[in-house]
Order: structure tokens, then sequence, then C-alpha cells
């Protein structure tokens, strides 16, 4: 988790706190968490290389123009919210029903 707001002095001071509190977990725990953090890492380390060549594609204008409301309807089609409603925030292309 990036934390807003802190420096790269807090962020080490933070990793070592929560690794000295790991120290006081079970062996299992602890592999478990040390697996999981190495998994996010690793996910995080990914993400990086994907935006740094989509930002160079961009810079050799190979970018696209994009259709948002076509990507907002695939995304719901793909990803459909069952059973909520919408209470707060924009209406994304969906009607109401107000």
């Amino acid at each position: 988790m990036i934390v807003i707001g802190l420096d790269e002095g807090s962020m080490v001071k933070t990793l070592e706190l929560a690794i000295s509190k790991a120290a006081n977990l079970p062996d299992a725990a602890q592999e478990q968490l040390g697996r999981e953090l190495l998994e996010r890492i690793d996910a995080l380390s990914e993400l990086r290389a994907e935006i740094e060549i989509g930002l160079k594609e961009l810079d050799a204008g190979l970018g696209e123009e994009l259709d948002i409301e076509a990507l907002i309807r695939e995304v719901r089609n793909e990803f459909p919210r069952k059973g909520l409603e919408r209470s707060a925030g924009p209406n994304l292309g969906r009607p109401s029903g107000r």
C-alpha cells in the first residue's frame, strides 16, 4: 500500500515497523505475509513497466482516441454490479431510474 503524504524516510520507518510487528507472528503467518508482500511488489513492478511502455507509445504518437462511453459499457458488461444501487457519485452513463 502506498501511503500518500509520507516522505521516503517515513515509508522506510513504516515498513520497518510492519516488519518488526510481523516478526512476532507465528512462522506460518510470517511466510504467508511475506508471500503476499512479494506478490504485491511484483504486481506493482509489472504495472510500472506497463505504464512506462504506454508512456513511450504515447510520446511516439501511437496513442488512439478513447470512446469513454464504449469503455464504460464494456466494463459494465464484463463486471456487472449485482444487487448494488448507486447511492452517490457521478452517473457514468447509466440511467438513474429516478
